[in-house]
């Protein structure tokens, strides 16, 4: 097949108000033990410096190209930005706040010398604490997304899919099989896109190394932005838009699929609202707590898991008993307990 050196790799980086992080970013692609094909630096209409960053390294690079949008659109259209205009014959994405390590370009493309694949997964270190979490699936063997949902029965949970920017995708099969991020979905969209992905492909790949960095102590993410107003009617769309990606490929026959994803709504989005509720006008704390209680994204996941929710810890299981039947005072009055900032 390819030597490494030949495969054509573009990266693709969104970029919005990173300034403070961006150039170690950008240098981390530059340093790469194979040189890449391309940097596409995709500038979400910063108000920072960040785009004053990318042109200087456009300036003084000449494979890698800055686009300006006029407008900020969200992440899910930088990027569809970025695979419009990419040439490489794979793709890589990296967050603009993180980093790539040096030899992650290499050794992710290595598989590709021996067969032409359509995705290549690799692991992730967090820093700068240097958590170091690996694929919960068979390595360095030939696969399909079939195979995937069989190996593991905690995807979800386990956040297999959450991060796009731990694969490597090949370009040309991501177009025939139009595949690109929902625009319309601003949190969880890396999981609709990555199980597209994986879905449709019989030429996957999992390496056993952990080879992208993932930064955590970036208060400015997404992820970690304060108050969210609308944060529940985003989850309700992805959540939405989940049920149907999963439908499309059969998944929720597959009993482990279905308690699974159940478990992570009810857990993790869960405390994802609450935290949010946490810091909410005081007024609107109440009323929040009953949309979120009241929400398909809870209802419909305390039914999908049943009895199986209360087998964890005897504080757990009265917490989930409380929430699943829409005891609003009583769980304000723990959050209030447990969050002192409510």
């Amino acid at each position: 097949m390819e030597n490494k050196d030949d495969i054509l790799v573009s990266v693709i980086v969104p970029v919005y108000n990173t300034g403070r992080y961006l150039q170690e970013c950008i240098g981390s692609i530059l340093e790469q033990t194979v040189p890449v094909y391309e940097i596409i630096l995709v500038d979400d209409n910063s108000n920072d410096n960040s785009a004053s960053i990318c042109d200087r390294y456009a300036e003084s690079y000449s494979n890698i190209c800055v686009i300006h949008k006029e407008k900020n659109e969200g992440l899910s259209a930088a990027r569809n930005t970025g695979m419009r205009v990419a040439k490489g014959e794979y793709l890589l994405f990296c967050d603009s706040d993180d980093k790539l390590k040096l030899e992650m370009v290499e050794k992710i493309c290595k598989p590709i010398e021996e067969i032409k694949l359509d995705i290549v997964m690799c692991g992730y270190e967090t820093f700068p604490r240097g958590r170091m979490v690996l694929p919960q699936f068979p390595y360095n063997c030939l696969m399909n997304g079939k195979n995937l949902i069989q190996y593991n029965k905690r995807i979800h949970s386990d956040n297999e899919f959450c991060f796009t920017w731990r694969f490597l995708f090949r370009r040309k099969y991501l177009l025939e099989k139009e595949i690109w991020f929902d625009e319309n979905v601003k949190i969880g969209e890396d999981m609709l896109f990555n199980t597209k992905a994986i879905m449709e492909t019989d030429y996957f790949w999992v390496l056993d190394q952990a080879l992208y960095m993932y930064r955590i102590d970036n208060m400015n993410s997404i992820m970690r932005t304060k108050y969210k107003p609308d944060l529940l009617e985003n989850l309700k769309k992805q959540y939405c838009e989940k049920i149907k990606v999963s439908e499309e490929y059969d998944l929720m026959r597959d009993d482990g699929w279905n308690q699974d994803m159940g478990f992570y709504y009810i857990t993790a989005f869960r405390d994802m609202l609450f935290r949010n509720l946490m810091n909410s006008p005081e007024k609107k704390k109440k009323k929040s707590l009953y949309q979120i209680l009241n929400s398909n994204l809870l209802t419909e996941n305390y039914k999908r898991v049943g009895s199986k929710i209360y087998l964890g810890s005897k504080r757990a299981a009265i917490f989930h008993f409380f929430c699943k039947h829409k005891f609003v005072n009583i769980v304000y009055y723990k959050l209030k307990r447990d969050y002192k900032e409510i």
